[in-house]
């Protein structure tokens, strides 16, 4: 490696520990000032995500996303309080920045373009919502925040790359984040006896099963996220080195989505 390049990323990784510094400060404050105001958070994807990460000041910083409990009636009318300006949409609102740092507040933490589908996904965050907004963590030494556990993670950020997918388009940021959650996930389900209910203490997130409920929409909607998971993990299970996606004898086939990408595949019949 050339000197020049080398110097070049040694500063980009010292910029990125800091900006993921100030990040962290941000989002404890903000947590903390909703704390006070009377409402519980839980901060989505950015830095939950970074705990995942072999070194968690690498991850590339965004925004805070926090979900924040109340309904979307409360949460809209308080922010708005604040700020009578910022606008709203169905899952979130927007926030005044804090300190150089966006905010974006979550009444709902994603949603589905399907009504049937939707309503299921919304009926699923509503069972389990306790469980995120109690599930606390430490940024290092910094402090502590609530963040999504490991089941919650594989059906929200996957609904949410989906929704990037078909409106905005998906950063390589996302695909490396999600690869995380399934290797989070794979490390509840490799220290449980049984698949649907996780019980890892080494995982960095932890969760009770949904399912356990008897609700056969979550079941429904768990089912097709989960098998795909538990797929890759026992392929894992078999071949320790390999994450899975450079092997297609696992039963998982990949289609060919550029030409619909771009628009130009005809539809066939």
């Amino acid at each position: 490696m050339e000197k020049e390049l080398l110097l070049h990323w040694m500063a980009e990784s010292q910029m990125l520990e800091k900006a993921n510094v100030r990040l962290n400060d941000a989002a404890i404050q903000v947590s903390e000032w909703f704390r006070k105001k009377g409402f519980r958070t839980c901060i989505l994807k950015g830095l939950g995500n970074a705990l995942m990460y072999p070194n968690p000041y690498s991850r590339t910083p965004g925004d805070i996303d926090i979900w924040v409990e109340g309904g979307d009636k409360r949460v809209i009318s308080f922010v708005r309080s604040i700020s009578p300006h910022e606008k709203a949409c169905y899952h979130h609102i927007e926030f005044p920045s804090y300190k150089g740092v966006e905010v974006e507040v979550h009444y709902r933490p994603s949603f589905l373009l399907c009504f049937r589908h939707n309503r299921k996904l919304q009926k699923y965050y509503g069972m389990v919502k306790e469980e995120q907004f109690s599930h606390r963590v430490m940024l290092g030494e910094q402090g502590e925040i609530a963040i999504p556990t490991a089941e919650f993670n594989l059906i929200f950020q996957l609904t949410h790359i989906f929704s990037h997918l078909m409106n905005e388009g998906i950063g390589l940021r996302q695909l490396v984040d999600y690869y995380f959650v399934i290797c989070d996930f794979y490390k509840v389900y490799q220290n449980s006896s049984n698949p649907s209910v996780s019980l890892s203490k080494g995982s960095s997130t932890f969760s009770p099963s949904p399912s356990s409920s008897g609700s056969g929409d979550v079941t429904a909607l768990l089912g097709a996220r989960n098998r795909y998971a538990l797929r890759l993990a026992d392929h894992q299970r078999s071949s320790p080195y390999c994450a899975g996606w450079d092997r297609l004898d696992a039963g998982l086939s990949i289609p060919n989505l550029k030409p619909y990408l771009h628009g130009s595949a005809k539809r066939k019949d």
